[in-house]
Order: structure tokens, then C-alpha cells, then sequence
């Protein structure tokens, strides 16, 4: 995105949020991908 143009800091981390929100649905729930458990669910 910075090199794109996109120079707004709160943009960009919201896109980044979103991608891998986007992401990580698409394997656990679309792909039923066995994702490891990391700290953040323990």
C-alpha cells in the first residue's frame, strides 16, 4: 500500500486486519484447514 500511494497509517492497518481476517476464515471455516493453536488460544 505505501507504495501505492496509500500513506494513511489507520487505512493500512485496517486493510491489514481485514486481510487476514479474510484469510484465516477462508482455511479454518471454507477450507477446513487444521490450523495450530497458538498462545492466543490458550
Amino acid at each position: 500500500m505505501w507504495l501505492m500511494g496509500r500513506r494513511n497509517v489507520f487505512v493500512n492497518a485496517l486493510i491489514a486486519i481485514g486481510l487476514t481476517a479474510v484469510i484465516y476464515v477462508a482455511f479454518a471455516r471454507g477450507l477446513m484447514v487444521p490450523l495450530p493453536m497458538g498462545s492466543f488460544f490458550e
